[in-house]
């Protein structure tokens, strides 16, 4: 319940955070998935930004996760998950200087 009445009142500010390819594309009708660090809400965008996720990998991830383990997981699609390390450094320093400055007002 605090989740969803604290998004009501959060002041967006997304960051890309993953691509999206394949039959996805046309299944979820996007090519990125922004995400709002302060509250978790997703927004899904038309355009290609370059994001440090792929999307299908990280799907596939949890999903194996979630049926044989979490090592099986990485062993299957760990390298592949992280589509640039660089963006992936960016999205963490981003998200936690948003954090920051939430905290000071």
């Amino acid at each position: 319940m605090f989740k969803r009445i604290k998004r009501i009142f959060c002041k967006h500010k997304y960051l890309p955070y993953a691509n999206v390819f394949g039959d996805h594309i046309n299944y979820m009708n996007c090519r990125t998935v922004l995400l709002c660090p302060k509250c978790g809400k997703r927004k899904y965008v038309g355009d290609f930004i370059e994001a440090p996720f792929n999307y299908n990998e990280l799907m596939m991830y949890i999903h194996i996760a979630e049926h044989d383990g979490e090592e099986t997981a990485d062993k299957i699609c760990g390298e592949y998950l992280v589509r640039d390390r660089e963006l992936l450094h960016k999205f963490f320093e981003d998200c936690q200087e948003i954090e920051r400055r939430s905290k000071k007002r």
